[in-house]
């Protein structure tokens, strides 16, 4: 005879509770707090979202690797032409390379009770909606900035930080960020510098260049806002870039420097009690 078998499965669900709340004494509209986190960085536009990428997000596998052609500019010198039939022209190649693009699987989830939203005057779960698309950027601007890290600490253990203009172990004023470094690094692309457009920064180098007068500010229209820039370059101002081991890290860029893409695998589940 075949025993029915029974299986359990305990899962531990997170929901807002009384405890979680405030219950007012008297009755006034809950004030929101919103997070001051800034996605500056990830709104620039030096982070743009790659078609290609996206369409291979719903096939399998963990990474897949995105093809891309050499600039064929760059090759051998031309030859010299002249009128003898034995002498051709030496055909050059193009090369090609690929970039290995690592899918991220990433989830939230919220809950909350009915009785603790009842008892507190204001609805939890429409606060939660209201945020959700803010906790979402904020979260890719934290996997963005973690990945520039990445690139910089790849070149250094790589590539003899033939990228990277380290001036943290300099004394006196030159261990401070300044203009000069900043133009060495421009120049780190050689002639191509004039592809940086944006400058990354936390708000206290910010305030550096900004109480040394190196900030200028200007207008794309009669009515918009200040746009600050520093040699050329916009400025974002990004407190992500936060100082690790008292050393701040300053980011250039250009347009579109960064790719990315996103699926929702998934439907939005919002649950009650």
């Amino acid at each position: 005879m075949k025993k029915n078998q029974s299986h359990s499965r305990v899962v531990q669900w997170l929901f807002s509770r009384i405890a979680d709340v405030i219950v007012p004494e008297v009755f006034t509209n809950y004030q929101v707090q919103n997070t001051l986190v800034s996605t500056a960085l990830f709104e620039s536009g030096v982070t743009v979202e790659n078609g290609e990428m996206k369409s291979q997000l719903q096939a399998g596998a963990e990474s897949f690797a995105v093809a891309y052609w050499l600039d064929p500019a760059a090759g051998a010198e031309a030859d010299v032409t002249n009128d003898d039939p034995t002498i051709l022209s030496t055909p050059q190649k193009i090369g090609a390379g690929k970039q290995v693009v690592r899918k991220s699987f990433l989830h939230a989830s919220w809950g909350e009770m009915s009785l603790a939203s009842e008892l507190s005057g204001s609805d939890a779960l429409v606060r939660i909606q209201d945020r959700v698309q803010a906790y979402w950027d904020q979260q890719l601007q934290k996997r963005l900035i973690a990945t520039l890290r990445g690139v910089l600490y790849s070149n250094v253990a790589n590539n003899a930080s033939d990228m990277v203009v380290d001036i943290s172990a300099a004394s006196g004023d030159a261990a401070s960020f300044n203009g000069s470094a900043v133009v060495d690094t421009a120049l780190t692309l050689g002639d191509r510098l004039g592809d940086v457009k944006a400058i990354a920064m936390h708000s206290a180098i910010y305030g550096q260049a900004l109480k040394a007068n190196e900030i200028t500010f200007f207008k794309l229209s009669e009515n918009s806002i200040e746009l600050p820039t520093y040699k050329g370059m916009a400025v974002i101002i990004d407190d992500s870039l936060s100082p690790v081991a008292g050393v701040y890290t300053t980011i250039l860029m250009g347009q579109g420097a960064r790719w990315f893409c996103h699926f929702s695998a998934s439907r939005w589940l919002w649950n009650r009690d």
